[in-house]
């Protein structure tokens, strides 16, 4: 079928976002309010800029989970939860151009931490749910989207409703589970059912990546 068809397995398909205006929208509403969650994703940084968004962008107010990279090398923690804007960083130098990174970001009521390739690099203390928008929601940037593009590549991204062991594979609590392995089309297929699928946007792309972890 043409789903089928656009996905290859085989190879190591990821991707390719260039740093301008292209990325991969969604309805933020699938994870709106949550009392926990885990994101998960491998990034590839092709060009190193303060406030670049892998992910995950809220269009309207940047309060949804964000990890956002900054040109010294570190990483940074945004979100709204319990209706106060929580935020934390890395020290410098942790991640650079040209390398996978396997990014985990997860919250279990009382803390947020960030991980890259399974150690924790920052936490930050916070209370409640996460904050609920009518907004979209994207890989690729977010918040005033030129000045947040991301130029790299990004493979394996999950959203789970309930913290995981990292590096999660698992289907239990998954709400998103794109495997951004398509070889070609622009849809981002959601593996976990035929629905909350994301479309490439201003040029997005598929891309052959052999270094993928």
């Amino acid at each position: 079928d043409a789903e089928a068809s656009d996905r290859d397995v085989q190879q190591p398909w990821v991707l390719d976002l260039d740093g301008v205006d292209d990325h991969v929208p969604f309805d933020a509403s699938l994870i709106n309010s949550l009392p926990r969650f885990h994101m998960f994703g491998y990034i590839k940084i092709d060009t190193l800029t303060d406030k670049a968004v892998p992910f995950l962008g809220d269009v309207a107010t940047n309060s949804l989970p964000v990890v956002r990279l900054q040109s010294s090398g570190a990483i940074t923690l945004y979100c709204g939860i319990g209706g106060v804007f929580k935020s934390a960083s890395s020290a410098t130098g942790l991640v650079t151009t040209g390398t996978w990174y396997a990014i985990d970001v997860t919250y279990d009521g009382a803390n947020m931490k960030g991980y890259i390739d399974g150690v924790e690099v920052a936490t930050v203390s916070a209370t409640g749910t996460l904050h609920a928008t009518e907004a979209d929601a994207q890989l690729g940037g977010g918040f005033n989207a030129s000045s947040v593009a991301f130029d790299g590549k990004i493979s394996g991204f999950r959203f789970y409703s309930e913290v995981k062991s990292l590096n999660p594979t698992t289907t239990d609590d998954l709400i998103l589970g794109w495997d951004l392995n398509n070889s070609s089309g622009t849809t981002a297929y959601n593996s976990l059912a035929d629905e909350n699928h994301g479309t490439l946007v201003n040029g997005a792309s598929w891309v052959v990546d052999a270094t993928l972890p």
